[in-house]
C-alpha cells in the first residue's frame, strides 16, 4: 500500500545526502552556524530513514511519531536562521549542551552521592555558561510555539505578509505529538472493545497513519534543507527543486 510512497521518500533522502555531500562543505572554525545547521540536516536525514524502516516493517503509528523530530527539527531550524545574526543563534543552541552537563551534574550528585566522578577539563567552565540559561529544558528563550509561529524575516505569504508556522505547530506538531507521548489518541491500533479477548495491536483503527508519516518527513525533509542552505550561503539546485515538487506532489495525490 505505502512501497511506491516509501521509495519516494528514499529517493528524495538519497538526493539531498548526494547533493550535500557534494558540495563539499568545510565547517569554519569558531563559526557556529556552519557546525549546527549541518548536522541538524544529517539528523533529519536519518529521522527521514528511519521513519522508511518503521514503515517497511509495519510499524505506521511508529513511523507517524517519529516523523515529530522531524518538524521539531524544522522549528529549531527555521528560529536559528531567521536573524541576521544566523551565528548568534546557532552559538545559543550549541551552548545548550553545557545546560544540559549541568543538568547531569546535578543527577549524578542526587541519586549517586558517594561516586567519584572524574569530570570534563572543562567542568567549571560549562556550568558558568549553563548559569546562562533560564530552563534546563529549552535552549531559546521561549516555548515552542514561539519559535514556530515567529514571522519570518524572508518569505511572505499571498498577501505579502510574513509567514509563520501556525499550521505546523497547531496541526503537524500536535498531532505527531500524540503518538510520541503515547496519549489516548495514539491507541486506536490497540485498545479493544469489551467482551472480546485482548491481542496485542488489536484493537480498531480509524486513521491509517503511514501515509502522512511518509509525507510529514517528505515535507520537512524539503524545509529543514532550503532553511540549512540558507544558513550557510547555498541555494537548493533547480534539478533538486523539481524532484521535490514532483515526489511531494505524488505522495499528496496519494
Amino acid at each position: 500500500m505505502y512501497e511506491e510512497s516509501i521509495q519516494d521518500v528514499r529517493q528524495l533522502l538519497h538526493s539531498v545526502t548526494e547533493f550535500v555531500n557534494n558540495l563539499h562543505l568545510y565547517p569554519r572554525r569558531s563559526v557556529y552556524n556552519d557546525a549546527v545547521l549541518l548536522a541538524l540536516l544529517s539528523k533529519t536525514i536519518r529521522v527521514g530513514e528511519a521513519v522508511c524502516l518503521l514503515m517497511e516493517e509495519g510499524f505506521h503509528d511508529e513511523a507517524f511519531g517519529m516523523s515529530r523530530t522531524m518538524v521539531d527539527v524544522a522549528f529549531s531550524v527555521r528560529y536559528l536562521v531567521n536573524d541576521p545574526e544566523v551565528d548568534k543563534r546557532c552559538g545559543q543552541f550549541a551552548k545548550y549542551f553545557a545546560k544540559d552537563h549541568e543538568n547531569w551534574t546535578k543527577m549524578i550528585q542526587k541519586y549517586y552521592p558517594t561516586l567519584a566522578v572524574k569530570y570534563h577539563p572543562d567542568h567549571g567552565r560549562m556550568l558558568e555558561v549553563a548559569r546562562t540559561f533560564r530552563s534546563p529544558h529549552l535552549w531559546h528563550g521561549g516555548s515552542t510555539r514561539d519559535i514556530a509561529v515567529e514571522s519570518d524575516l524572508i518569505e511572505r505569504d499571498e498577501h505579502g505578509q510574513p509567514t509563520r508556522w501556525e499550521f505546523d505547530y497547531e496541526i503537524t506538531y500536535k498531532w505527531t505529538s500524540h503518538f510520541v507521548h503515547g496519549t489516548v489518541v495514539a491507541l486506536d491500533a490497540h485498545a479493544m472493545e469489551p467482551g472480546v479477548a485482548f491481542v496485542v495491536g488489536g484493537g480498531l483503527q480509524q486513521i491509517q497513519k503511514g501515509g502522512m508519516a511518509l509525507f510529514n518527513a517528505a515535507v520537512y525533509l524539503f524545509k529543514v534543507t532550503v532553511l540549512v542552505l540558507r544558513g550557510v550561503k547555498y541555494n537548493l539546485s533547480s534539478d533538486l527543486e523539481q524532484e521535490f515538487d514532483t515526489l511531494i506532489a505524488r505522495m499528496a495525490r496519494r
